[in-house]
């Protein structure tokens, strides 16, 4: 309107921008402002002409069903007090702006109904989606460890500095007295834990091909990926109830990007039904590579997948490494990125998953919308909480393992009515 760029074709691409928006999603409130004024005669003319046929455009698709609006923003803003130019509105224009949205917003939802709860467009068979915070369901003990002892416990220890007096190798030991090799130096008299030091976590599982089944992932130290295909069930055992199941060496299906072994995660960002391969920094930060699924063909090699760049597609929230996780709270097949207090009680803080720009290139540059604290904890370490779906309706639950007796306590992850 103001340069002018076609303003008389203007029109006709609004409209098709809305057709776009309404395939896209058919339910959808559309809800459309007109031009606020200008103090440019030239400029003002076209804005009045442009408005005018926006009547047009919105007639002919709310005949067909569509919920579509037209926000009255020229005459709300006429006075020349809103301006901060002969374009753009003060402080005080933008207050009456933002009046206007959430008057429109309210009577769309309260008098016409026309906000409608979303859709679950995943695709994905057995997701119960929920569009409420969860309410955390306590399960008590669900496993009692197996006798597996404490082997998964870790202890940390500063040995003599090296170089620099000021600073020690910090070392995870096992308690079987393995020692796992400094990945970070550390001020005297501070604990790795403090510092956020991550633990080594080189086996994964998680579903690669999208079959529905998880397979065995070895990360090597500077982020090569090894799997191991889950073929499922051995012959003549399909229709029994036992997890036995046979593995098919894929070799490598990444060759890392630079990143070490402990920022690598692997999670379903897109909601295709194939895990991700992630890559987190210090202050929480995400790095993403898009499972394309496989590249030879869903034969003996379907592991073998093709990863796209995404660049950072989570700025990070002011946490450290070893606290974030991605896990599927609200049942859209999306994995959420989660915050846990780990040196705490295991409370979580929130992001959901809102989904990408789109179904091609950048389909896991997705939106995060912070929910807040979705459990306080239970008092527990919070070093022994993990994420995992265990009645299968694709909620995640929150989950204790017992660092000294493998032992697991859970709680089921509900949607409030």
């Amino acid at each position: 309107m103001n340069l002018p760029l076609d303003p008389a074709g203007a029109p006709t691409r609004l409209g098709s921008l809305i057709d776009t928006v309404l395939t896209t999603c058919p339910d959808a409130l559309v809800l459309l402002a007109q031009i606020i004024p200008s103090g440019s005669a030239a400029t003002q003319a076209n804005i009045i002409a442009f408005n005018d046929a926006m009547s047009g455009v919105v007639v002919d698709r709310t005949a067909k069903g569509s919920k579509i609006m037209l926000v009255d923003m020229f005459t709300r803003l006429l006075s020349p007090d809103n301006y901060a130019d002969d374009l753009h509105p003060n402080n005080g224009g933008y207050e009456l702006m933002g009046d206007t949205w959430h008057h429109a917003i309210a009577y769309a939802d309260e008098v016409l109904g026309w906000v409608s709860p979303p859709v679950d467009g995943s695709g994905v068979p057995g997701l119960i989606t929920c569009d409420r915070l969860p309410t955390w369901y306590p399960q008590g003990e669900i496993a009692n460890g197996a006798g597996l002892g404490p082997d998964l416990y870790t202890s940390y220890i500063c040995l003599d500095a090296v170089d620099d007096p000021e600073v020690c190798n910090c070392n995870i030991v096992l308690n079987k007295g393995i020692i796992l090799p400094p990945r970070g130096m550390l001020k005297t008299g501070s604990s790795c834990a403090d510092m956020g030091y991550d633990l080594i976590h080189s086996v994964h599982f998680a579903d690669l091909n999208g079959d529905g089944r998880a397979e065995y992932i070895y990360v090597e130290e500077l982020g090569n990926v090894t799997a191991f295909l889950n073929l499922g069930p051995p012959s003549g055992q399909e229709s029994t109830k036992g997890a036995t199941v046979e593995w098919l060496s894929q070799g490598v299906i990444a060759t890392g990007v630079g990143a070490p072994v402990y920022q690598v995660q692997f999670a379903d960002i897109n909601g295709d039904g194939r895990a991700d391969y992630l890559s987190t920094d210090a202050n929480g930060a995400v790095t993403c590579y898009l499972n394309l699924g496989p590249t030879i063909d869903d034969g003996p090699h379907a592991a073998v997948v093709g990863w796209l760049p995404q660049g950072v597609i989570a700025t990070g929230v002011g946490g450290i490494r070893n606290n974030t996780v991605f896990a599927d709270i609200n049942g859209d097949g999306r994995a959420d990125y989660l915050e846990v207090e780990r040196s705490g009680s295991g409370s979580v803080n929130a992001w959901f998953n809102g989904g990408g720009p789109n179904n091609g290139p950048n389909a896991a540059q997705v939106v995060w919308y912070p929910q807040g604290q979705i459990t306080t904890g239970d008092g527990t370490s919070g070093a022994n909480v993990v994420f995992a779906d265990l009645n299968g309706d694709g909620r995640a639950e929150y989950i204790e393992i017992d660092p000294f007796t493998s032992a697991v306590t859970a709680y089921l992850n509900g949607c409030p009515a």
